[in-house]
């Protein structure tokens, strides 16, 4: 998958996740909780600028700290929840069809109902920038990217022929 920039900087670092094993779930869901006590975790996972709409059938699996493989999956709002969780670090890896997987990492330290989380839609090949109209441009230079008719552009697709590139050829 192309990955698409500027990417927002979301809550903690970015960590990688890995594919796993999946339970279950009814939309919205929450697993079990081992103890009395512990914090609760929702929000709402959305499509990014254009879109800005909710992404119903998201699933979200925590990947990396207590309740391991516990997957919850968004109802038709894009809302999700995991009930409650113990005072930890988390990673969550969410993926939709259509749309950029991404990892999101999250210490869980009070209850905290609005860990939102934007997916970037899988671009279509050539595609070089996403304009405000929610339509892609074909564009070979950022002049004629996404027309004032299609309102500018939103972002554009990174790496590619339109991106900002530094001095060593990498993607700054």
């Amino acid at each position: 998958m192309r990955n698409v920039m500027p990417m927002l900087l979301i809550g903690s670092a970015l960590a990688a996740g890995t594919a796993c094993t999946s339970m279950s779930s009814a939309s919205p869901s929450s697993p079990s909780s081992s103890g009395a006590s512990g914090f609760k975790a929702s929000g709402t996972v959305s499509e990014v600028p254009p879109g800005f709409s909710p992404l119903a059938d998201a699933r979200i699996e925590i990947v990396a700290g207590p309740s391991l493989h516990a997957v919850v999956t968004t109802d038709a709002a894009g809302k999700y929840t995991f009930g409650t969780l113990s005072n930890a670090n988390y990673t969550f890896k969410v993926t939709r069809e259509g749309y950029q997987d991404l990892t999101k990492s999250v210490l869980l330290n009070r209850d905290m109902s609005s860990i939102d989380i934007p997916l970037y839609p899988v671009p279509p090949a050539g595609a070089t920038a996403r304009c405000k109209d929610k339509s892609w441009s074909f564009a070979t230079d950022k002049n004629t990217a996404c027309l004032p008719r299609n309102g500018g552009v939103s972002y554009f697709v990174c790496p590619g022929l339109l991106c900002p590139t530094s001095s060593s050829g990498n993607l700054s």
